[in-house]
């Protein structure tokens, strides 16, 4: 799940936790709680005006989407009891620090962090440089932390060949092994990094479903 501050479905907190419904599988039964209604002043009986001063009123960013994330959660250790789940967030970098520090802190931390012991695995792969500069809570400790090279050395090369010419045959890219094989080594020569093939054969791939 690619996580971009300018698609909608992805924009703010609640928006990142309906799309993880949508791509788990599972629904939401709260929809989220309305906003409060604020009076100010009311019912007030007085002979002449009334001047009413200094008043601050603050509402928890996280009042509504709270009741999303415990939703979520109901939802997902529910289908937990019966398959393995993965959430992968993909350009956490991308996203401001406010909504950063609300996955850290709403979403994450007792939240999707309980459903671990049960088989949640949470996978975040983002530009440690870019997401270090934001300065925010996000992500959280990891178990496990993988560096992930940008460009494939020889031995990573020939393996990407023969995955990538396996996918064209079962995506109905090509018609035969040999003429996936040639597909897999024009993939990888028209490309200059692993990101590249990747969003190249993506898009192959939709550009052949129409």
């Amino acid at each position: 799940m690619q996580i971009d501050p300018n698609n909608s479905n992805t924009h703010y907190l609640p928006d990142i936790v309906r799309q993880i419904g949508r791509s788990t599988g599972v629904v939401l039964t709260k929809r989220g709680i309305p906003a409060p209604s604020i009076n100010i002043g009311n019912n007030i009986s007085a002979g002449g005006d009334v001047s009413i001063n200094d008043v601050a009123v603050r509402i928890d960013p996280d009042y509504s989407v709270v009741n999303l994330v415990e939703s979520l959660c109901e939802s997902l250790q529910e289908l937990l009891m019966s398959q393995r789940v993965a959430i992968i967030f993909m350009d956490t970098h991308k996203q401001t620090k406010s909504i950063l520090n609300g996955m850290a802190n709403v979403l994450w931390a007792d939240s999707l962090e309980s459903l671990v012991p049960l088989g949640l695995v949470v996978v975040d792969i983002f530009d440690p440089a870019k997401l270090a500069k934001k300065d925010s809570a996000w992500p959280p400790g990891a178990a496990t932390v993988l560096n992930l090279p940008s460009v494939y050395d020889p031995p990573a090369r020939e393996a990407a060949q023969d995955d990538i010419a396996t996918l064209a045959l079962v995506n109905g890219l090509c018609g035969s092994r040999e003429e996936a094989e040639g597909f897999a080594k024009a993939m990888l020569a028209s490309h200059s990094d692993i990101s590249s093939v990747h969003a190249g054969f993506a898009l192959a791939v939709n550009g052949h479903r129409g």
